[in-house]
């Protein structure tokens, strides 16, 4: 839906908007939250545009860090998806 509404330059600002009001340290649990409800590319654009040396290994310690807040919220790494 998201993208017959919205384009991707909007999208893009509405992206950096919402990240920058995410703290440092939170940032790994934020991006595996996305991870975990969307399509690969998208976290590939997304990934493209963080610093080079973090792009090897974030998706990693973003599905660390949401699996590990998955198993205190709802007692899984692996609840129901919304987009499922």
């Amino acid at each position: 839906m998201i993208s017959r509404y919205i384009t991707p330059a909007q999208w893009d600002a509405m992206s950096q908007e919402a990240i920058a009001h995410v703290p440092p340290s939170e940032v790994p649990l934020f991006l595996g939250m996305v991870m975990y409800e969307t399509q690969p590319a998208v976290i590939d654009t997304i990934v493209a545009k963080m610093p080079a040396e973090v792009q090897g290994s974030i998706r990693d310690v973003a599905a660390r860090a949401y699996a590990a807040r998955a198993r205190e919220l709802y007692g899984t790494a692996t609840p129901p998806r919304a987009t499922g």
